[in-house]
């Protein structure tokens, strides 16, 4: 059992708590009140309550509306105490706390000593890695997927020739590779890539040699790492459903990329003309879509996908610290 005399009285216990960003806290349920210690109080964003109590719905207000029921489902159950929530930020995100509380007593007055402790960027970490997971396995159906649309390209190309057809895929295939390991965060351009050289690596193996299917515009723009890293996966995703059910998908597909300005800020633009009718679109949204949100808003936010009659267009805002060449342009 916790002791209050351990949780408010020993120094060396309170560094230690406040070095591992722990805080310490003590609820009473006949008072539905509890009081908190400075690192508790800075976690719900209250004034530091060392000696003081305030009302349990002080502190529930701090906490996700989705959460509360739960926190305080299990306060009034009198069982040894476990929650995981969320609480709100400073800049309008959440951060993720675990609480943990046994039930003892002050005196004659039954109370419940507990801690409470951020694990955010443990939580954080946690959802890149299912992430990752997720890119793998969608990474592996869609392998199958765009080597049979390779081949069908190939095919038609060569026109029966076996040989000038296993050549021609040996190439797709190389080049299909080394997209993939641009796309895991490995740069073989070294500093000041560009959007063009980019698109151009990345969508090698979906085109024509003579790239007469793309067209790109501010393809000079430089890229951050930080952009390099993000486009370079979306772009994969984007050539590969082109390739699958998009603009690439018939003969006389086309597609055009550029970044373009928008107000104080950048724009990207992907735009499909002349594939398969809107209509036969998939519009639902999988794994692929998810992902591309997800990564895009690291350097500005989710795309926005429009099927008009001339094809697919997405556009997504960037944030234009990643794209250094161009906001200097502009300044």
């Amino acid at each position: 059992m916790l002791e209050t005399n351990a949780l408010y009285a020993e120094p060396h216990l309170r560094r230690a708590l406040h070095a591992a960003n722990v805080g310490s806290w003590e609820y009473d349920p006949a008072a539905r009140a509890a009081k908190a210690d400075a690192q508790t109080s800075a976690l719900f964003r209250l004034e530091p309550m060392d000696t003081g109590w305030a009302p349990l719905d002080q502190f529930a207000m701090a906490i996700h509306q989705e959460d509360v029921d739960l926190v305080i489902g299990q306060l009034e159950t009198r069982k040894p105490f476990e929650a995981v929530f969320r609480i709100a930020n400073e800049s309008g995100g959440v951060r993720w706390l675990r609480s943990v509380g046994e039930w003892g007593a002050e005196g004659t007055q039954e109370r419940l000593f507990g801690l409470t402790f951020d694990f955010t960027k443990e939580r954080d970490r946690e959802l890149e890695l299912e992430l990752l997971i997720g890119e793998m396995r969608h990474r592996v159906g869609n392998a199958f997927s765009i080597i049979s649309g390779l081949i069908g390209l190939e095919a038609r190309a060569s026109d029966g020739d076996a040989n000038a057809l296993a050549a021609a895929l040996r190439a797709r295939l190389g080049a299909m590779a080394r997209a993939q390991t641009l796309s895991f965060n490995e740069n073989p351009f070294g500093e000041g890539l560009s959007l063009g050289d980019l698109v151009e690596a990345i969508g090698q193996p979906f085109l024509p040699a003579n790239f007469d299917r793309l067209d790109v515009v501010g393809g000079e723009t430089t890229l951050s790492d930080e952009a390099r890293s993000v486009l370079s996966l979306v772009f994969y995703e984007w050539f590969t459903n082109a390739l699958k059910y998009g603009a690439l998908s018939t003969p006389d597909g086309r597609i055009a990329v550029a970044v373009e300005r928008s107000g104080d800020g950048l724009e990207l633009v992907w735009r499909e003309r002349d594939g398969p009718a809107p209509e036969e679109k998939a519009e639902r949204e999988g794994f692929g879509e998810r992902l591309c949100a997800a990564m895009l808003m690291k350097i500005g936010r989710a795309p926005v996908s429009e099927f008009g009659a001339e094809g697919l267009t997405i556009r997504a805002a960037l944030d234009p610290r990643h794209f250094p060449q161009t906001a200097a342009r502009a300044e």
